[in-house]
Formats: structure tokens, C-alpha cells, sequence
């Protein structure tokens, strides 16, 4: 397993990451100042937090496409956690679409119609992308974590392709499982995911001892889940 996977940027936190591309140390990167980012709209967006971070680059091309923004105070926060809410918003801005209007009627118990995010879920749902829990609450302000994400983010990208891609994600999913990381149940309800979105270069995980980790229970982070997208949809924004 793992034998086509091309990507060369890891999805985790990467202290103790041997490879390159994600090194945070280098002597040569003394900059930390703020980063400015053109949006394809014309905006600029500075962030005061990215400069040097391990999926820099990854965020910054997502900041121009408007489908990651910054917090009103300039930060980024990349290493803070991603809640269900704002990993709906990342979702349906993959998409493309305009920004939604307020639904007419709660999507979910727990999820307002005046809710910032109420929009992006109620579509999400209406999609077949997102289906909240047993209990008809969606838990938007939970944090999310990695095999949860990466799961939405599969049904996002399913959907978005082709018939021969379909093709593959299915037969991927229903084949072998992968045997890249040392931490994954090849048992539980996401290995199939997890097999396919590695195979396709979407991640790669992170180093842990002689191996590598795909970690699925810890929480996402913003950093993480800017890179998965940025890798999975990459193609499709035109990057």
C-alpha cells in the first residue's frame, strides 16, 4: 500500500517530521513577519502567524481562493482546532458556489437558521455531504477530528469527479487496506477512506517512531485541514 502516493506534505503537525518540505527550523528561513495574500477577487489578506509554519504555502494558496480566510485580528491560528461549523464553511467553499443565503428552516436541533454557518450546513446536508448525528443535531461547535474531516472532505471530492475517477475511489475503497501507517485499524468504519485518500496523494500522514501515523482520532487542526483540501482539490481550484 501507499506505493502511489506523491504527495510530499504532511497533513499532521510535524515536530518530529524528517522531511523537508515541512521543516520549521531551517536556518535559512529567519523571516516571521506577516504574509500578504492576493485573493483571486482582488483582496489582500495579511496574516500575522504563517510565515515559516509547516504548511505555509498550502495555506496561502487556499487564502487566495477564498476558501480559507483569517480571523479578524490578522491571525491565522494554524495550529488551533477545526469545529464542525467552520469545517462546513471550508467544504462548501470548495465548491465555488456563492455564499449561501440563511436557510428558511433549521437544518439540524442544535444549528439556528441565524446561525453564521447555518447556510453552509443546511446546503451540505441537502447534498447528501454531511448527515449530523442520530439525535438530529449536527454538534457544530465539537471539534472535528481527522477521520472525521477527512471523511466529508472524500464525500465532497467523490462527488466533484468524474465517472472513471468515481471508478477508482471505489475500488480503492473496497480493495486491500492500506498498510502505510502503523496506526491505522484497518478494521474501523474510515479505513477505506483513509486507504483511498493515500493511495490518490491526498495524505501521508505524519512520522512517528520508524513509521508513519495517520493518527484518526486526534483533532484536526486548521493547518491540517487547509493542506488535505489544498492537496485534494488542488487540481480543480487551478492550482
Amino acid at each position: 500500500g501507499g506505493g502511489s502516493n506523491t504527495t510530499t506534505t504532511t497533513t499532521t503537525t510535524t515536530d518530529t517530521d524528517t522531511t523537508t518540505d515541512t521543516d520549521t527550523t531551517t536556518e535559512e528561513d529567519t523571516t516571521t513577519g506577516p504574509v500578504t495574500v492576493t485573493t483571486d477577487t482582488g483582496e489582500e489578506v495579511t496574516l500575522s502567524d504563517i510565515s515559516n509554519h509547516w504548511a505555509d504555502t498550502q495555506i496561502e494558496a487556499m487564502v487566495s481562493k477564498g476558501i480559507v480566510k483569517g480571523n479578524s485580528d490578522g491571525t491565522f491560528k494554524p495550529d488551533t482546532n477545526l469545529n464542525r461549523a467552520e469545517s462546513a464553511a471550508l467544504l462548501y467553499r470548495i465548491l465555488g458556489l456563492e455564499e449561501p443565503s440563511a436557510p428558511g428552516d433549521a437544518p439540524f436541533s442544535d444549528v439556528a437558521t441565524g446561525d453564521w454557518f447555518a447556510g453552509y450546513v443546511s446546503f451540505l446536508k441537502g447534498a447528501g455531504y454531511v448527515a449530523g448525528y442520530s439525535d438530529g443535531t449536527y454538534k457544530p461547535g465539537s471539534n472535528i477530528n481527522r477521520a472525521e474531516f477527512l471523511t466529508l472532505a472524500m464525500n465532497v471530492y467523490y462527488a466533484q469527479s468524474d465517472d472513471a475517477a468515481k471508478a477508482n475511489i471505489d475500488a480503492l475503497k473496497t480493495g486491500a487496506a492500506t498498510d502505510f501507517y502503523t496506526d491505522l485499524d484497518t478494521t474501523a468504519w474510515y479505513s477505506s477512506v483513509v486507504t483511498a485518500a493515500t493511495e490518490l496523494g491526498f495524505i501521508q500522514g505524519s512520522a512517528c517512531g520508524e513509521g508513519r501515523c495517520f493518527r484518526a482520532g486526534d483533532e484536526i487542526t486548521r493547518a491540517e485541514a487547509t493542506t488535505i483540501l489544498y492537496n485534494m482539490f488542488k487540481v480543480m481550484l487551478g492550482l
